[in-house]
């Protein structure tokens, strides 16, 4: 509170604060007198006697400090104070302080729970506010309609992220910024809405100048019976409930309620609205007058024109009745149509459509039949096969498109010349983005190439191709030199019902939830690209997602691949590949040797790098293979690949220093095999974890994994339920565990968790552990397995396990179930193998399975070695993936000798990070005795293109930035050279 002092010291300015906080209590008994008078009066039916007034304070009756859970106030992220500083109160001693420190903001005033009516109609927002200082983000006002968990934002209400003293206050017309006026850090402005939820648009007027008017931030329908929006919930957050930064903003005399705001005055609304017409297949409805957009209240007649022989059924949309002459008036948006049917009394007439089929090709109708009545709508379409082409309709047809739609007037007999396409292919060369448009718009032919030049392409909105190539002539839309044609702004591309298209070379920097869609396509190829989109002022976006088509779901997609890509810094809800699909999710497509780096912030959910499927499609069969690609620092979801669909492949994959695991969610019948899990010291760095029932793990590597619990190397948790609910943790059973090495992991294997409440009782059955090797290091200090609920039929058989000192394997059985014996692994590059002397060498267990070779492509024997490494002296030929064996840059196949390590006095050149980069990257090297060394970079042909060090140096660990200056994207070449040898890696540079 302010001392006596402060009151008797006040400056003007202070004096005049009083007088505005009496005159807001003032306008509160005015407004309430003034309604009660009017009440008395009984104005009729259209005037709300006693308004509603859900929240009208000075913060004088809050009790100071925070101000979760007083009244209906919750702060979920950040803080919000009541205070007494000046820089929080406007009038009184109390005010509102919200503060953010490189934070999340999420604070809420629910005035109205979602269970609830809230307020409709018009209702009005009153409010000094006051922004001390804002960086990196924005700070947003927000009211919420709730009704049915809808959460829906009508208005949005946004101080940008100043300059200087000064930042633009703007609002939300549906989803474009509107400024309004400038704002002034530290001073208080004051901010006037109305809200009309009938005609779905706001008012805002900023410290009384001329009103601004708005439609919706989101135009929705709501789940209430009669369809009518409300106002629940006043939400303060940055931009959106997931965006961080830093904030200092105050609010005083905050007043929400259905009363006006006495000295605040907003012109009246001109309200335009359109009227939708619904043809019908026969006939035609004419509107009188016909215009775009009709004032509010205007008096329309809408007459149906039908040809003799039928009759109106009934008007359709919001008409209702079977004249043929309707009057109404327009009060909102509104679709009208009607349902024709035929006369019984007086039918029209009825007339042949004979079709006559192609040699090649065949000519379909829709409506099928061949006998119609008069005046009928009729489509015929021609399926060609590829490389075909119309060459014209015949009969009482013309022209050459595929689909020709027709009026039935009399007798008709079709049919079409179909013949091979003989026209070359068309090389196209682009060099600005309207001729990118204009030529994917086109007609591209199989076999057709564009080649677009170096440079940067905004399109400005999406391109949807609708082609396809064959399998020998494939469409090829690509950039001329990888990365260095960049599709920023607002490009997307969209591939709808095509097919042996090859999309290849680019930079994706644009700002769109997609970049690439695929809708009902196959055989597409996405190939050698660089996606690092903006995600500015985005809650979600998902780059590439492979689906169904919208407007039929039996059409899928299948047999795309995607592979030789880079996909880096996401921040945002979603994923990097979504595989989802219409009636059933896309089946047969490859994803492999690409590059994930660095999603994060972690979220609770949707932020996988992966998701193949969703939970309704979760029981159809994806056949999804997932291979050779490396997953690194992946921090944004507990799933890092999250598959919910039915028989998908992930294999040959490499995960490095990403909390979370490889998660089977939904779905049956999958097969894990030949990954490598390394956790590299990361904190939460998992396995896999598994529901449902029938997937095989075999011959995974798992080293240096910290998680636990939900993110153990290998998790089984228990299960909610057997069948149902297709969302629900199906129960795991019928999983086979097999041939897995784990090595110095704090929790290796974890079985029947049931959540922190113990709500889960569906424990594991049938599960079989065989041939697997666990090995205690540094970080496991506990038993190897832990069980949190007792599973049901488990077979444990030829496992050996060597737990830390003073610790157990966790579970009592006996040494043909888990053998506790050293296994006398050996460092081989970067992995623990069998050595020559291991007890594991021919030990496996006789159960058979069909587990042909071991995690380096080393084939087994008839007496199998236990763990995921057959000790065979064929060439091994996987190793865990560098960033060089991924990406655009890689090549095609990759085939590695994984050689013993050897102690030599020359350098070992350990790392560079990040990799792939785009600023610098730290080179980090050891030299085992005082050395002359060279440090330079070279391109691909052995060119010098940089020098990073040169001069003597001890003994011990160096490190050196490099940041490449003047230099393309591309693969290069670190060179180490000391006085007695010569050393080198690759590093990629994209920009």
């Amino acid at each position: 509170m302010s001392s006596t002092s402060e009151v008797q010291g006040a400056s003007g300015e202070h004096t005049q604060r009083i007088h505005e906080t009496l005159e807001v209590i003032m306008r509160s008994l005015r407004i309430r007198i003034f309604a009660a008078v009017m009440a008395l009066l009984w104005l009729g039916p259209a005037y709300t006697a006693y308004g509603q007034i859900v929240l009208n304070t000075s913060f004088e009756e809050y009790t100071p400090g925070s101000i979760h859970q007083q009244g209906n106030w919750l702060v979920e992220h950040g803080q919000a104070v009541v205070t007494d500083s000046s820089r929080a109160v406007y009038t009184g001693s109390q005010g509102l302080l919200f503060l953010a420190n490189n934070e999340k903001l999420v604070v809420k005033n629910i005035a109205i729970p979602a269970s609830d009516s809230g307020l409709s109609g018009v209702v009005y927002l009153d409010m000094r506010v006051r922004v001390e200082n804002l960086e990196g983000r924005y700070f947003a006002i927000n009211g919420y309609d709730l009704y049915g968990g809808s959460q829906k934002r009508a208005f949005v209400l946004e101080y940008d992220t100043p300059s200087g003293t000064e930042g633009s206050f703007r609002v939300y017309d549906g989803s474009s910024k509107v400024p309004v006026q400038n704002y002034r850090l530290q001073e208080w402005h004051r901010v006037s809405v109305r809200v009309d939820y009938r005609r779905a648009v706001y008012q805002v007027v900023f410290d009384q100048s001329e009103a601004v008017t708005v439609n919706f931030r989101e135009d929705y329908t709501p789940s209430r019976p009669d369809e009518r929006k409300e106002f629940h919930e006043l939400r303060f957050n940055l931009g959106y409930d997931g965006a961080v930064g830093t904030a200092e903003a105050a609010i005083d005399d905050l007043y929400i309620g259905t009363d006006p705001i006495e000295d605040v005055s907003f012109p009246p609304l001109e309200v335009y609205y359109t009227i939708q017409v619904d043809q019908p297949e026969i006939g035609r409805i004419h509107l009188d007058p016909e215009q775009e957009q009709y004032p509010e209240g205007t008096s329309v007649q809408a007459a149906l024109e039908l040809p003799q022989g039928y009759i109106n059924l009934g008007w359709t949309g919001d008409l209702t009745g079977t004249e043929l002459v309707k009057e109404f008036q327009v009060f909102n948006d509104m679709v009208i149509g009607a349902e024709v049917g035929i006369d019984s009394v007086n039918p029209p007439p009825r007339y042949q459509v004979e079709v006559i089929q192609p040699d090649t090709g065949v000519i379909t109708l829709d409506p099928p039949g061949g006998e119609y009545y008069a005046h009928t709508s009729v489509t015929a379409m021609l399926e060609l096969p590829q490389g075909y082409i119309n060459l014209g309709w015949t009969g009482d047809l013309t022209g050459t498109e595929l689909e020709k739609t027709f009026e039935v007037l009399q007798d008709m007999t079709i049919g079409a010349v179909v013949v091979q396409d003989t026209t070359p292919p068309r090389v196209y060369t682009v060099r600005t983005a309207q001729e990118l448009k204009s030529v994917l718009r086109g007609e591209l032919r199989p076999g057709d190439i564009v080649e677009v030049e170096d440079g940067v392409y905004d399109t400005g909105g999406g391109i949807t191709i609708e082609a396809s190539g064959t399998e020998t002539k494939p469409i090829i839309i690509r950039a001329k030199n990888i990365g260095q044609a960049e599709l920023t702004g607002k490009t997307y591309f969209t591939f709808r019902k095509s097919s042996h298209i090859i999309l290849e070379g680019f930079l994706f920097s644009s700002n769109v939830y997609t970049a690439v869609k695929l809708e009902a396509c196959h055989h597409i190829r996405i190939t050698r690209n660089v996606f690092q989109l903006d995600e500015t002022d985005r809650e979600s976006s998902k780059w590439i997602v492979v689906g169904g088509y919208y407007a039929d779901q039996d059409l899928l997609s299948h047999h795309n691949r995607i592979d030789h890509n880079i996909f880096r810094d996401k921040q945002t809800l979603g994923n990097f590949i979504t595989i989802d699909g219409g009636a059933a999710v896309s089946q047969h497509d490859r994803i492999d040797h690409n590059y994930f780096y660095n999603i994060g912030p972690r979220a609770e959910n949707e932020k996988e790098a992966i998701r193949v499927g969703w939970s309704e499609l979760s029981l159809t069969d994806g056949y999804t293979v997932i291979e050779y690609n490396l997953f690194e620092r992946c921090d944004g979801d507990p799933e890092i690949v999250s598959v919910k669909s039915s028989k998908n492949i992930i294999r040959y994959n490499t995960f490095r220093a990403s909390p979370g695991s490889l998660t089977l969610r939904h779905g049956n019948a999958s097969a894990i095999y030949s990954n490598f899990f390394l956790g590299e010291g990361r904190e939460g760095t998992g396995g896999i974890r598994v529901y449902a029932k029938d997937h095989k793990i075999y011959n995974n590597y798992f080293e240096g994994l910290t998680g636990s619990v939900w993110d153990a190397a290998i998790t089984l948790t228990n299960g909610d339920t057997d069948e149902g609910s297709l969302s629900a943790h199906w129960r795991v059973q019928n999983v086979l565990i097999a041939h897995n090495t784990l090595v110095n992991n704090y929790a290796n294997i974890e079985i029947g968790y049931a959540r922190a409440d113990n709500s889960w009782k569906k424990e594991p059955r049938n599960v079989q552990f065989v041939n697997n090797l666990l090995m205690a290091g540094e970080r496991t200090n506990r038993d190897l397995i832990t069980l949190y609920t007792t599973p049901t039929n488990v077979v444990w058989a030829g496992n050996i396990m060597y737990p830390a000192a003073g610790h157990g394997v966790g579970i009592p059985l006996s040494e043909s179930q888990i053998r506790v014996v050293d296994p006398l692994l050996e460092q081989v590059g970067d992995l623990w193998l069998l050595g020559a002397q291991s007890p594991a060498i021919d030990a496996g267990s006789s159960l058979s399975f069909d587990i042909a070779e071991d995690i380096q492509h080393q084939p087994r024997d008839a007496t199998p070695d236990v763990g995921a490494d057959e000790f065979s002296s064929a060439p091994a030929l996987l190793r865990p993936l560098q960033p060089e064996d991924v990406g655009p840059f890689a090549d095609s196949l990759l085939t590695v000798a994984v050689e013993p390590i050897r102690h030599y006095a020359a350098p070992l050149v350990l790392s560079n990070f990040p990799n792939p980069f785009n600023h610098h990257t730290l080179i980090t090297f050891r030299l085992n005795r005082p050395s002359k060394v060279t440090l330079e970079v070279h391109d691909l042909l052995g060119r010098r293109v940089g020098q990073v060090f040169q001069g003597p140096l001890e003994m011990g660990p160096h490190e050196f930035s490099w940041q490449p200056r003047g230099l393309a994207t591309g693969t290069y070449l670190v060179v180490l050279k000391t006085d007695e040898s010569t050393s080198h890696r690759k590093v990629l540079l994209v920009r």
